[in-house]
């Protein structure tokens, strides 16, 4: 963790270090996938639905990986057979088209530019997940190694920035074995001091597991 600093160079600093901690310990086919919260905080106003149902759909996304994209939008979307988060059909096709962009860096970035007009919170997010990306060119990790992925969401609440998390190319279904992001209202809960921060934890338990297999 790195408690104090706002700037971007933090949040590539950890996943610089994830990238380092991994390849110390051998593992070479390994992806650490990043997003930005507030690129998902814009989603309400580009997909259409009610922004008092976005933490539900953050929850909601976040188990994309365990269950499937198709499962994820069923149970955002209300339905006959299912009440879901409340989402129209409409709604939902716009976050499973969100949620599957790709491509490389820059024309996934520049695709949710034009969502957003190039103002507000996703442009905020954008800009940052720029900054962190020329950080981590800068300090050569390579691009084998990490990508930016619109699926990842980090279901906890207290996440503000940056989120990412890893994957074993050779066990994917083990799920992420180390996860972070940028939480900057956290410590304030515990002090009376506002202080940004930014970190990750390695699954020990599931990267032994991992390792192991």
């Amino acid at each position: 963790d790195t408690v104090g600093s706002a700037d971007m160079y933090a949040d590539a600093e950890i996943i610089w270090g994830i990238h380092d901690s991994l390849r110390a310990l051998g593992i070479e086919r390994f992806v650490i996938r990043i997003n930005h919260r507030k690129i998902l905080n814009g989603l309400p106003l580009v997909a259409g639905f009610d922004p008092a149902l976005l933490v539900d759909v953050i929850r909601v996304i976040d188990k994309v990986d365990k269950v499937g994209i198709d499962r994820v939008i069923s149970e955002l979307v209300r339905s006959p057979e299912s009440n879901g988060v409340g989402l129209s059909i409409e709604a939902g096709e716009s976050v499973r088209r969100f949620m599957t962009v790709s491509g490389d860096t820059e024309s996934i970035l520049s695709h949710v530019e034009e969502l957003c007009t190039g103002t507000g919170i996703m442009a905020e997010g954008v800009a940052e997940l720029r900054l962190i990306t020329k950080y981590l060119e800068d300090a050569g990790v390579s691009k084998d190694h990490w990508k930016i992925d619109l699926s990842i969401a980090r279901g906890l609440g207290y996440y503000t920035g940056p989120v990412f998390e890893t994957t074993l190319l050779d066990l994917p279904d083990i799920g992420s074995v180390c996860s972070g992001g940028r939480y900057n209202d956290l410590v304030n809960r515990f002090s009376p001091d506002s202080m940004p921060a930014v970190g990750a934890s390695i699954g020990v338990d599931r990267l032994f597991a991992a390792l192991k297999e």
